[in-house]
Formats: C-alpha cells, structure tokens, sequence
C-alpha cells in the first residue's frame, strides 16, 4: 500500500540483553513487574515541571536529532545517479571558460590548498596524511603545490606549526616552508583566504589556477571550516564570495575536501569565480580526497582536461573510501550552469510558490520529505535538488531537474538518489530560514526560492503552532498519552497569533529569526483553513486489539500525513527509565493497519542492548538502505557510532563514526571516522530519567571494537518496558501512540 513506511528486519538472536548503568551491580537488578501508563507519566510530568521539554540534544551535546529518522520512498525513477563515464556535452548556451587550456602540456598550473586543519588534524592526523599523499605525488615544473596551514592546535607532524599561519610549498616529496609566519589568522575569516590567494597568483603565476577548501563544512547554512583556536564562526558562502572577489582570481576549479558543499547555492556563488565545483552532497569519510594520483596525472600532462582530472579524483575518492558510510563526489560545469539555471530554477520555484497556495501544499511537503536528504542526523535540510524536483512531479520540476542532470558532467556516489547537487529547503531548521534568505540575496539565489523557503517554514511553524509547539520533546510525548490536546478553538487563536508574530510557542524561533512568516505569500485565511483541516488527531492514536495483536487503524489520508513511524521504549532501571531510543520496527496487515511490535526486543551488538536511534530511510522499488546511531564515547571522545541496514545485508553493519561538536563550538559537519581500529574502546552512552532529574549514563558492558561485531535483537524483559511509537507528521510534528 502507498503511504506505509519500511520496517528494518529484525534479527533475534538468543540470550538476554544488558541493560545496566555501568557502575552499578547487574545481579542487583530487580525483576519488577510491568509499569503501568501512569507510572511513566509521574517520571515524565515530574521531569517537565521540574525543568520544561527535554531533548536527547540537551543530554547528549551537539547537533543531535531530537527524536527524529526520515522515512524516503521512491516513486519516480530519474536512473542511476552513479556515473560510469564524463558527460562531455556542453550546453551552447555555457559561456566561455575562464582557464585557457594551452595544451600540449605547455599549460603552468598553480594548486592552492586551504588547510584548515582542525581537529580532524590535532585529533586524528588527517591533514597530516593528506600532505604525505601530496609529498608522495611526482610533481613536474609545471604543477606548483601550495598549501596554506592553520585552524589545528596541534599537528601530528615535526613539520607545520600551531602558533601561526604558514604556506608550504610541496616538491620533490618536501615541504618547502615559502612564508615561516604569517601570523596567527583565524582560517574562517575572508580575509586570510584572501592573502592566500594573492600571495599565490602573484609569487606563482600560471594559466591554470586550482583552489582546495580542506576542513570542516557545513553546507548552505554554515558554508566552511572549523578555526578550533579562533572563536570566529565558519565562513558562510557570502564571505566566501567575498574572499574569491576581493582576491580577483579566476580558477580551473574550485573543489571541497570537505562535507556537504555540493550544494546549488555555492555553486550559484562560484560560478563567477571557476569554471568547475567538486565537491560532496553528504558528510565526507575521514580520509577524504586521495591526493597522490591526480597530481602526478597532472604533472604528466599539465594540459589534462579538468573533466579527467576531476574524474580521477572522484574515482580515487570512492575506491579509497569503498564500503565506507554514504559517499558521493561530483564534477559541476559552472560555466553551464550559471547560463542554464536561472530561468528553469526560477519556475520550478514559482510552481511550488503556486502549490502552496492551495491543497497541494501536501504534495509538495511530502515530496520534501521522502526526497534524498543529507546529514540527517544533524537536521541541516539539504536534499537533492534533482530528486525534489522530479518528485514534485510537473513540467518545471522535470526540467530543472534534465537542467541539473546536464551541468553535473561526473557524479560518483554509493547512495540513492544522490545526483549531484544538494539545496536547503526547511523542515527541521525553520530558525535557519532568515539567515539562508540574507544569504541568497547577497549571492544572487533567486528571490522565488527565497519565497518557497519562506512559504514552507511558514507552513511547518502553523502546524506545529496549531499542536502546541515544536516537535521532539517530551511535553509532546506527555501530552499525547494523557490526551491532553489542544482545543480547536484554542488551536486556531495560537495559529492567528503566530501568524502575526505573537506567541512563537516553537523551539528555536522568536521575533528575531521569524521574519519568513511575516514575508511569507501564503494566504492566512487559506492557511488557516488547510491547517485546520490536515490535523493528525491524536485520539485515533490508541491501539485496537484484534486477532490477538494491537493495530492502529488510520485512513489513507491520514497516513498521507504521516512522515515518519518509529518505535520508542523506555526500560524500567532502579527508579526511573532508560530511554533506549527509536528503531523503525513495525509491521502492516493485508489492510494497512499497523500492527504493534511485542516481543520484548531490542537492538544489540555482540548481545549487548545498545540505545540506538534511527535516521533515515531512503528506497528504490526493492532496493532500501536504513541509516542510523549508537551515542557513544570512542576512546573518550564523544562520537556516534554508524549503523547500516540494507536489503543486502539487512542484518545490519557498523559503518563508522561521527564525532560529536556541540553547536556552539561549530555548525559545520565532522568527515565522518571510518578508520575505526581494532581494541577501540566504546563506550555506550544512554538517557536516564529519575523523577525531575534527566542524566546521561554510561550505559552496558564496554564494546572493543573489531571488524566482525553482529548485531542482532535480543530479549531485554518485556516487564520492564513501556512502549510508544512516535510518529512525525507533515509539519515535522511528534505525536505518541497510546503506550503498552
């Protein structure tokens, strides 16, 4: 049936689950009896009055999911998004490229690298083995490397200083040090990159220039790099623009060894400054590009197309990465796109305007939801512009999407509906929306798209006004298992006060970023009404026994409202509950009712229980790849560790790790650890709720780490749970099912 999320398969292996605080004795551990409703509900209201809505981000630090995965369900097909070859066409309309290729190998090009080294350098070493893959290339006269050095407090070298900036020369497999002290510049600031530049076009001049962003990024909404010795904020995409003007260089191409810059608005910005972007839509793995194969390719022939050279990248990039977290990487025709773009941008931005003034702001919300997203579990609202576009199913979508299709000339990736380009459109970063519109005004993004931004979140915010507030806390899980709902009346007069800037009862928005609802074009009275129309009643949320299981019955247009279904269970521990987390297990029968899970299990690797939260789901027809997350410490250092579920290997894998920021240090995304190594300490990290007291707990039996770990489901005693599911509706909004 349509409207019906998947469940991941269970694997129930025998043996009973650990679920203890470490610290304490599992042989003193009481059997207990099966709590009723209303002793979770004293833990729960205690907790509210005693400290307001709680949130696993408050627990556990950084850019955490609050209680939310995403449910993606294909029903269009736009083809493989993995390239096997360079689209080589080019549009008539492109305009020239900026870099003249002499040929014959006669072409000097000059490589800038920005290395920004963070702590994925004073952690990890991985700016450290980048700049060996760059020692280890064969570099000719023609290809001067430099790199320019800062942002790490510490490099695991004897080579780069941490008190100051410095620009390196690399040659003949040496670091040759062209500038000893450059001063102690903060990498986020414009204006270092600026120096950069112009030191490096002026003292290595050349007719092919090449320019690499390394560290951190963050995509649209946070733009690049994590300064961890300045407090200065990453450089967002107007600074950037900024940066490349005031530096007046024009490049080959412009490139990100960092995550999510493979987006539309940077490449709008930087189609006047390169004729290429390579980059990556989602979170890179931790040993990123691979540098030693393309840079002695180029010094072999410094009059290699980009295209090749780009491709060699992509390719080196994914074999060195193989079997790794989601990856992707691709090779964007600036030239092209900056012709092609604006006017077919412009109407598909105006089709949604025009959808979301009647009934079919569902269609466009959901196609939102079940289009490929990425960094998920970080909640930025970046998808895939080409699968959005095809999903909105009309003519303008289609041809944005075949404009997309044509400028992205290589797309290497392991992911669905990944096809090259990435674009914010909010569902969970309605606080984000002001900010992005600044930001495409002083980039050039079309000011229609800053209408459906606006129109969106505006939409999102009415519906959870009209709920009560935001989604993902536990008032809300309160609230719907006494039954105690908002009023319709009461509902609508929190609506019209919303509307007019009153009452911003959502988490995260206030009068100072909320200025999209009062530029939105929707009709309040329109919107008003839809709302007051497309409400998941929470009363049908009680379970129905029948043929000795509990369903949940709902009409199909109830079910079109509903985005996501996780179940949720809290484990009866001493005198309160440890909250497990949110798996997506459930089943359907032969009429769509949804049956309950009872078998008393959870998630587990190597039989130890482990809380564990879902992301996301993304399907092509049998095809399905279920992502999501065990907190954790690794070594000590907060991190969350990486599941995968595939109908492949629909046991499930671990895949990697994430390390942990919290927001206020950064708003850039880490490249993903894949070099988990063998004897890796984990230590499991699990929410505990004791009367009004919340409390994260080290959690189980310590994990060493190894390569062949199993997970599986095992029974943790069926009398020590309370079970909800979670459902999130289409304003992004949390509604509980009745508990059992």
């Amino acid at each position: 049936m349509n409207n019906r999320p998947r469940s991941r398969e269970k694997n129930v292996t025998s043996g009973g689950g650990n679920a203890f605080e470490r610290t304490s004795s599992r042989s003193s551990l009481p059997i207990g009896e099966k709590k009723s409703l209303p002793a979770i509900l004293m833990v729960v209201l205690a907790m509210i009055l005693g400290g307001g809505g709680f949130s696993l981000s408050s627990l556990l630090g950084g850019t955490q999911p609050t209680y939310t995965d995403s449910s993606s369900t294909t029903s269009w097909s736009q083809g493989d998004a993995d390239m096997s070859s360079i689209n080589t066409n080019v549009d008539p309309a492109s305009r020239s490229k900026y870099a003249n290729i002499i040929g014959g190998g006669q072409d000097q090009v000059t490589v800038m690298v920005y290395m920004c080294g963070s702590d994925l350098e004073s952690r990890s070493g991985m700016a450290t083995k980048d700049l060996q893959e760059m020692a280890n290339a064969t570099l000719s006269n023609k290809v001067r490397l430099l790199v320019y050095t800062g942002g790490a407090s510490r490099w695991q070298n004897n080579v780069v200083s941490s008190s100051t900036n410095q620009i390196y020369e690399v040659k003949n497999g040496q670091f040759s040090r062209v500038v000893d002290n450059d001063g102690n510049r903060a990498m986020s600031d414009p204006a270092t990159l600026t120096r950069f530049i112009k030191y490096a076009s002026t003292n290595y001049e050349a007719n092919r220039y090449q320019l690499i962003f390394w560290d951190h990024g963050g995509g649209s909404v946070s733009g690049f790099g994590y300064d961890e010795k300045h407090q200065r904020p990453a450089m967002n995409l107007a600074e950037i623009d900024s940066a490349l003007t005031n530096a007046n260089v024009k490049f080959d191409f412009i490139g990100f060894d960092a995550c999510l810059m493979a987006t539309v608005e940077n490449a709008q910005m930087l189609s006047k400054h390169a004729d290429y972007l390579i980059g990556s839509e989602e979170t890179e793995p931790g040993t990123g590009w691979y540098y030693t194969n393309w840079l002695t390719r180029l010094s072999t022939n410094s009059s290699t197309t980009t295209l090749n050279i780009g491709k060699m990248i992509a390719d080196d990039y994914m074999s060195h990465n193989k079997g790794n977290y989601n990856t992707t990487l691709s090779i964007v025709d600036l030239s092209e796109l900056s012709k092609t773009l604006t006017s077919p941008f412009n109407n598909f931005a105006k089709s949604i305007n025009s959808m979301m003034q009647t009934d079919k702001k569902t269609d466009v919300m959901n196609a939102r939801m079940k289009s490929r997203e990425f960094a998920q579990a970080n909640r930025i609202d970046q998808i895939d512009l080409s699968d959005f576009a095809g999903r909105i199913n009309n003519d303008e979508g289609s041809k944005l999407s075949s404009v997309i299709k044509s400028a992205i000339k290589y797309n290497r990736t392991n992911m669905m509906n990944a096809y090259g380009l990435s674009i914010f459109f909010p569902q969970s970063r309605t606080n984000k929306i002001d900010s992005m519109v600044d930001t495409y005004s002083k980039i050039g993004v079309s000011d229609e798209y800053s209408k459906a931004i606006q129109n969106a979140g505006t939409l999102v915010s009415a519906g959870q006004s009209v709920q009560g507030g935001d989604s993902g806390s536990f008032g809300q899980l309160l609230q719907s298992l006494t039954g105690s709902e908002t009023s319709g009346q009461l509902a609508m007069q929190m609506l019209t006060q919303m509307l007019s800037g009153q009452n911003l009862n959502i988490s995260g928005l206030s009068n100072r970023n909320t200025k999209f609802i009062r530029e939105s074009t929707l009709s309040k009275d329109n919107l008003t009404q839809y709302v007051k129309s497309h409400q998941l009643d929470n009363k049908k949320l009680n379970w129905v026994n029948e043929d000795g299981k509990k369903k949940l019955k709902l009409s199909e247009s109830e079910w079109k409202m509903i985005q996501k279904v996780d179940l949720n269970i809290f484990y009866k521990y001493n005198n309160g509950y440890f909250n497990l987390g949110e798996d997506n297990i459930f089943k359907f029968d032969n009429d769509g009712n949804m049956i309950a899970d009872e078998d008393g299990t959870w998630l587990a690797i190597n039989g130890q229980v482990v809380p564990y939260y879902h992301v996301s789901t993304q399907e092509k027809d049998d095809d399905y790849t279920i992502i999501g997350y065990v907190p954790c410490r690794i070594n000590g250092v907060r991190n969350n560790l990486i599941l995968s579920f595939t109908d492949e290997d629909p046991k499930g894998k671990i895949i990697g790790a994430s390390t942990i920021y919290n927001s206020s240090t950064t708003e850039t995304n880490p490249k993903i650890n894949t070099t988990l190594k063998q004897g890796d300490r984990i230590d499991l990290l699990c929410e505990y709720i004791e009367g009004n007291k919340k409390s994260l707990k080290v959690f189980g039996n310590m994990l060493s780490y190894s390569k062949d770990m199993k997970i599986s489901d095992v029974k943790i005693g069926d009398n020590k749970m309370i079970r909800t599911y979670h459902i999130t509706d289409l304003y992004n909004h949390s509604h509980y099912t009745q508990s059992y």
